[in-house]
């Protein structure tokens, strides 16, 4: 290269030249354009922070998950925090949905005020309504219908275990009573790395304690848990746990098999029965 092809490039580089000219206006594009982003995803960011979702008709479409064209089964959707408010039965509850920046002052309005609903709603219009994603649980009486035997047992054990407790969900989808079904876990309450880590399968740990069996009827999703629910479903049957604990009761659909010999079916039915409704005036 020749000596003034090389003065030539270092004038055209220099201070008042037209390439540098440019070379600062696009940094300043650039720079424009970095900022404009950042303040978009923080407010998107803030935003998400503190917009609580009522109820399970307020997600967005695209929280929840998206049906596999082979399998069928619903990849994992968005995940939320909540405050467990209130269990209807062995395998639903509702929460109050907790965003991150709000999530400590609705837990403590909540203690404080004995659990009142923000605007003093209802259930219904201030809570989302969850089905325990793969599993099935014995029903309390209720809607007109027969409870199913153990069913006080089950609702007792979500009871002792999510009330008023945080939880983090796994959304798959709404089923047709517009709950939307999802697999919950409960935070190890270890300081500072508790939110770090995963915490415990709600599902898997009521098979494990045998209140609840595998759910196998249509539409069912178990995400990446199905072989973990069998399993443990099956070692629960072994071990004689929970509603497995009888040897006649090795399936709770039957309501008139609520309590076997002892008690007559229509004594065991009401006693099942009022059961479930002092569970859910305590």
């Amino acid at each position: 290269m020749h000596s003034g092809t090389v003065l030539c490039l270092f004038k055209n580089l220099g201070p008042g030249s037209r390439s540098t000219h440019e070379w600062y206006r696009t940094r300043e594009w650039i720079s424009i354009a970095l900022a404009l982003g950042a303040s978009a995803l923080l407010l998107r960011w803030t935003y998400l922070g503190v917009h609580r979702y009522a109820t399970a008709d307020h997600l967005p479409a695209h929280y929840l998950a998206l049906a596999h064209p082979r399998t069928g089964q619903p990849g994992v959707g968005r995940r939320l925090s909540g405050l467990v408010v209130h269990v209807g039965d062995g395998d639903n509850f509702r929460i109050l949905h907790t965003p991150w920046l709000l999530r400590w002052w609705i837990r403590w309005r909540w203690q404080i005020t004995g659990g009142q609903l923000p605007g003093r709603g209802t259930l219904a219009s201030q809570t989302i309504h969850v089905r325990l994603a793969g599993i099935d649980a014995p029903e309390c009486a209720h809607f007109g219908m027969l409870g199913q035997r153990y069913g006080p047992e089950a609702k007792a054990w979500l009871q002792r275990t999510l009330l008023n407790q945080p939880v983090r969900l796994e959304l798959y989808q709404r089923d047709r009573f517009g709950r939307v079904i999802a697999h919950v876990w409960r935070p190890f309450r270890i300081p500072l790395f508790g939110a770090l880590l995963p915490g415990r399968n709600v599902s898997l740990e009521m098979v494990r304690a045998g209140y609840a069996e595998v759910y196998r009827g249509a539409g069912a999703i178990y995400g990446r848990f199905q072989k973990a629910l069998e399993a443990a479903e099956q070692r629960a049957i072994r071990r004689r746990l929970g509603m497995w604990a009888s040897a006649s009761a090795s399936r709770f659909r039957n309501a008139g098999n609520i309590s076997p010999g002892v008690i007559d079916v229509t004594n065991s039915i009401f006693v099942a029965t009022l059961a479930c409704r002092r569970q859910s005036t305590e």
